[in-house]
């Protein structure tokens, strides 16, 4: 089994601290980059009006497009990832749910970014406004 050596941050921002780690695989030493998420994490909600799954259009500034997706949104430091989920939901989409349910925990690329994403699924959505 691979072995991290040590770890060191050589760069942050608000958003993100990328680090450095050397690990150890038999009698070699690798580096290694890793971005790591300043926070709770996020949530990614799938949300179900009637019999429909509703996407959002959105635009993405690290692929320069719109594109189809769910809501989501980091987790802020006092919100459980219910009520993080319901918060999103009433920004993105203009609803709220009283009945959110936790799917997954999930890594999007756990080779280098150790941030998670909580799939959470809400039903019973009603207009926020």
């Amino acid at each position: 089994m691979p072995r991290i050596l040590n770890e060191k941050s050589i760069f942050k921002t608000k958003l993100f601290n990328i680090k450095q780690a050397d690990v150890k695989f038999g009698d070699k030493i690798l580096k290694y980059e890793i971005i790591s998420g300043n926070g709770k994490g996020a949530v990614l909600v799938v949300p179900k009006i009637g019999d429909e799954i509703i996407f959002i259009k959105e635009y993405a500034v690290a692929i320069d497009d719109y594109m189809i997706t769910f809501p989501k949104g980091k987790i802020d430091q006092h919100e459980t990832i219910h009520e993080a989920a319901n918060r999103e939901l009433q920004e993105e989409i203009g609803y709220k749910s009283s009945n959110i349910n936790f799917v997954k925990k999930i890594y999007l690329a756990p080779g280098y970014i150790d941030h998670f994403t909580y799939i959470m699924f809400a039903e019973d959505l009603k207009s926020s406004s």
